[in-house]
């Protein structure tokens, strides 16, 4: 309700900034294979990165953490050498998951933080 009631222009740019920003996180496996020296199409990175992240909602682990690398690195060893394999899924891993949490960590505790230091109401 609330969202669709946003003016046009806005739902617009939200929409354009999250499509870009899926583009450029399905894009990061494929900028790390070439930064290995790779060659792989970017639809067969997009493809992988998909479905080994969809196996890694398997995992017991946080975020997938060890299902995802072994689900890429098991779909691009047909293809690249396994040191090149083993690089690129680092790369791939450090940017695309704990990059994230190393800067969503701080603001997760100072938004917890802060909602300890709101005072409580007493609504009853």
């Amino acid at each position: 309700g609330v969202t669709l009631r946003l003016p046009r222009p806005t739902l617009g740019a939200i929409l354009a900034l999250t499509a870009l920003h899926w583009l450029l996180r399905y894009s990061l496996l494929y900028l790390a294979v070439l930064g290995v020296g790779g060659q792989v199409d970017w639809l067969w990175t997009f493809l992988v990165q998909m479905l080994a992240l969809a196996a890694s909602q398997l995992s017991f682990l946080p975020g997938g953490a060890g299902a995802a690398e072994l689900g890429v690195g098991g779909l691009l060893l047909p293809m690249m050498a396994p040191p090149q394999v083993a690089a690129a899924v680092l790369v791939w891993r450090l940017v695309s998951y704990h990059l994230y949490l190393a800067v969503g960590a701080p603001v997760f505790v100072l938004l917890g933080a802060r909602g300890f230091a709101a005072p409580v109401t007493d609504h009853g």
